[in-house]
């Protein structure tokens, strides 16, 4: 279940707002506006409203946002380095491929896609590592650093601390 109060609202609207300065950097004279602009066979000036796409694309970054703070309260990210990771994962493993499919049946496997791609997976990245640095500590977390403070032994993932017991049974005449 999700618990909408692990989720630091500040640092996921920061999340936001940092991914979508990348973006304006991303597409700027300075990187790659010129080269993707040429991919589209399109004059930035013809390409609409950018006040319009830039609203619309702030908005949506915000959800991206949140929908990623959820996943990562779900799984447990609450730190830089598992939030870059789960970034990283989620923008080669999910953006990555399914923009890829969708440019494969359009016929648009080109610099554009590449451009756009590349934005996508480091924007999850850095949302990633904000998100995951701005985190409250997960309850999990929270209950393993009590129960060492404790004194009490964690399980070690992957073995089986019965098997011990078992053994020296079984060796017993």
């Amino acid at each position: 279940m999700f618990d909408l109060a692990q989720i630091n609202v500040w640092g996921t609207i920061a999340a936001a707002f940092a991914t979508f300065a990348l973006g304006a950097v991303w597409f700027s004279p300075v990187l790659f506006m010129k080269s993707w602009s040429e991919s589209l066979a399109k004059n930035p000036k013809d390409m609409g409203s950018p006040v319009v796409a830039m609203g619309l694309t702030l908005v949506t970054t915000i959800v991206t946002a949140f929908a990623l703070a959820l996943l990562f309260q779900a799984g447990d990210i609450d730190t830089t380095g598992r939030g870059l990771l789960a970034g990283a994962i989620v923008g080669l493993g999910i953006a990555a491929t399914s923009s890829l499919s969708d440019a494969l049946f359009v016929g648009q496997v080109k610099r554009w896609w590449v451009i756009q791609v590349g934005f996508r997976i480091v924007g999850f990245i850095v949302m990633g590592a904000i998100i995951g640095a701005s985190a409250p500590e997960s309850h999990l977390r929270a209950m393993e650093r009590k129960m060492e403070k404790a004194g009490v032994a964690l399980p070690v993932p992957g073995t089986d601390s019965s098997s011990h017991a078992k053994d020296s049974v079984a060796q017993k005449p």
